[in-house]
């Protein structure tokens, strides 16, 4: 275990961009104990990456090149998917139900790594999921990790929601901490005005959580939530809003993820979309930022639109032209848990921070991802986590470890 971090250690940040895909260390056989999966903590827009140890995988002799964060809890912790070599993890199109394991990071605390200029943290326990009997595989897409409020992240659920087109209930898998096994519970499909459910599709693009509630967004309709900690949960369903109307939107080749991302920022849903009308040049691409209002009494909600700013105005910032940075539309990388008007984008092999409202450049570096070798999935907010960090790793400077149990 590590030894506290003395006051001279760097201050972590109070969240990190996390690369989705760890890097496997080679298993040592030499090793006298366990070795802890570990990472810096840099402050954004710089990247943090774990290692991660062969010996903490389910099969150590075999472990694949790319284990990768399915979600974050700042309570609960971390979750990771395992798959086995040959298999690459982060491959979505290569992930058969029995290849892959889960495994939850949790109880990180502070660790002193000699000469980082970075914040340092170690996890206490590696918590292993049980194995889902399942009749297909669940990803980032689908599978949410979310921790029961008042309860320090003690009681937490790892969950899948099924939603099958021409059938009337979804189908909710679960892992409640403390069971022995997986659950599942049937839930009425919430109704989309003028179409019943068994006229509409879903298809799962991610899955975040908060207040001990799980989204599942589909980019292209809208978002389902409901509490899993509920005995009978129910699901609510949020439509995406219009900012200009599909018949004079232009049509974009790229991936829905380039262009859409949903994130929670300050404790509320926000919603970030790259658009523009059909006659419209690259520059008049517009940044347009959104927030998920309740009314907290009737359960009702309603999007509120908060910005919309354009890309040229980005581009005509002093601060995006003294950085040399090119003046082509961006990939969607990321939304500020803190700050809901600082966004994230990729752009050729740079990550840059952008503040909406102010419309101006904040920062930007080389981005260093875990890429897969070509072709690899196009690179978006799938390749980031943005993991607000546990009250036992803001206090003072801290490297992530984590020790087996």
């Amino acid at each position: 275990m590590a030894s506290p971090a003395p006051s001279s250690s760097p201050v972590p940040p109070r969240w990190v961009l996390l690369d989705r895909v760890a890097l496997v260390l080679a298993e040592d056989a030499d090793a006298e104990v366990p070795r802890d999966a570990t990472s810096s903590l840099p402050a954004p827009p710089r990247v943090a990456r774990f290692t991660f140890p062969a010996e903490l995988h389910p099969d150590p002799a075999a472990p694949d090149a790319q284990p990768y964060v399915l979600a974050a809890d700042t309570d609960a912790g971390l979750l990771l998917n395992l798959a086995r070599g040959p298999l690459t993890g982060f491959d979505l199109a290569l992930c058969p139900q029995t290849a892959s394991s889960l495994v939850l990071l949790r109880g990180f605390v502070p660790h002193v790594a000699a000469g980082q200029r970075d914040a340092q943290s170690t996890a206490r326990s590696v918590v292993r999921i049980p194995d889902r009997p399942a009749p297909r595989v669940s990803c980032l897409k689908s599978l949410g990790l979310v921790s029961n409020p008042g309860t320090d992240g003690a009681d937490y659920i790892v969950a899948d929601l099924r939603v099958d087109p021409g059938i009337h209930y979804a189908n909710l898998s679960f892992f409640r901490s403390g069971a022995a096994a997986w659950a599942e519970k049937k839930l009425a499909r919430p109704e989309m005005p003028g179409r019943t459910c068994l006229h509409w599709g879903w298809n799962s693009d991610d899955v975040v959580s908060q207040g001990g509630k799980l989204w599942w967004i589909d980019l292209k309709r809208g978002l389902m939530s409901c509490n899993p900690f509920e005995e009978h949960p129910v699901l609510h369903l949020d439509e995406l809003p219009e900012t200009i109307s599909e018949d004079y939107q232009f049509k974009s080749d790229r991936i829905v993820e380039a262009d859409r991302c949903i994130r929670m920022s300050r404790d509320r849903l926000r919603f970030v979309e790259l658009t523009r009308a059909v006659s419209d040049s690259a520059g008049e691409t517009l940044i347009v930022t959104w927030t998920l209002v309740s009314s907290g009494v009737d359960g009702l909600s309603w999007w509120k639109n908060r910005s919309v700013t354009s890309l040229q105005q980005i581009w005509s910032s002093p601060e995006y032209k003294s950085s040399k940075l090119p003046e082509a539309i961006p990939v969607l990388a990321s939304i500020s848990p803190t700050n809901p008007d600082h966004i994230f984008f990729f752009v050729d092999h740079y990550l840059f921070l952008a503040d909406v409202l102010e419309g101006k450049l904040v920062g930007f570096v080389v981005h260093e991802l875990a890429l897969l070798p070509p072709p690899h999935p196009p690179v978006s907010w799938r390749y980031v986590v943005a993991w607000e960090l546990p009250r036992s790793l803001i206090t003072r400077g801290i490297e992530l470890s984590v020790v087996q149990q």
